[in-house]
């Protein structure tokens, strides 16, 4: 079963645009303009863009964070990036997926840490995130929201840090993925 519009994709957006991430080193979307094609928040996390419908009970790619400021933000503050489909994620992770047998078209891509961050590598300090109790509280609620209007059927973890982050959700099954 499919939504067939994408209020449930701007109600995400809006409840996450209003978290407070000032003091945790990463920085938000709020403000910048929506990618056509890109992860859940810099897109709207679905393969075909802003003409898709969301996969109510499809499954969710949850990878870490959504990568460096410096690379999706020009110095003008404005996005400079429309289309990640060709990206160093989205272009392995694609041609993955499609032996699974899985339609792209059931796929939401989104990050356990919805969020850009400053670092000089694309890979954020997960370690010290999922340790960070104040991070934990913003990000571990919104994911919950997540889930509750997506019901994914499947959830796959992009590497170890969302894979962590599953651990804190599911701890009788997954719990020793937290550390």
């Amino acid at each position: 079963m499919r939504a067939d519009n994408l209020n449930e994709i701007e109600r995400l957006r809006e409840s996450l645009n209003r978290l407070d991430v000032a003091n945790t080193g990463l920085c938000s979307f709020k403000d910048l303009t929506i990618m056509d094609y890109g992860a859940f928040p810099g897109g709207n996390g679905l393969y075909d863009g802003i003409q898709a419908r969301v996969p109510i009970r499809g499954t969710l790619i949850l990878g870490s964070n959504f990568g460096l400021r410096s690379e999706f933000v020009g110095v003008d503050g404005k996005l400079v990036k429309l289309d990640e489909r060709g990206g160093r994620t989205w272009t392995p992770l694609l041609k993955i997926l499609k032996c699974s047998q899985i339609n792209k078209e059931d796929f939401f891509f989104t990050n356990a840490w919805p969020f850009l961050h400053h670092r000089k590598s694309n890979l954020g300090p997960v370690d010290k995130w999922l340790n960070n109790a104040a991070l934990m509280k913003i990000c571990r609620p919104f994911f919950k929201q997540t889930l509750k209007t997506l019901r994914p059927k499947l959830i796959v973890a992009l590497g170890k840090g969302p894979a962590a982050f599953l651990g804190h959700f599911w701890p009788e099954s997954l719990g020793k993925w937290k550390g």
